[in-house]
């Protein structure tokens, strides 16, 4: 069967390399979108989005940055922890 592939800032990578919580599947997704000031979205936007990765691998779901927006995605419970996780992250 070939890996599904996902879009993560315009690159291409098989959800294979991303964490399980990160995968597709029929489980519900519950995505939260956080809205970050401009220079806070510029430092997360490190080299090869490793800074979301590493997030990534403290969080119980996906991360993805897209403009100055973080959405966390996962089943409900890791993403209300990943939501939680950062004090200076508007609620």
């Amino acid at each position: 069967m070939k890996a599904a592939i996902a879009t993560v800032a315009g690159r291409a990578t098989g959800d294979a390399s991303r964490p399980p919580c990160a995968r597709r599947s029929g489980r519900e997704r519950d995505p939260r979108q956080i809205e970050l000031p401009n220079p806070v979205a510029a430092e997360l936007a490190g080299a090869h989005d490793s800074i979301l990765r590493a997030l990534e691998g403290h969080l119980d779901c996906a991360v993805f940055l897209r403009g100055n927006v973080v959405t966390l995605e996962g089943e409900p419970p890791g993403v209300e922890s990943g939501a939680r996780s950062s004090p200076s992250w508007p609620s």
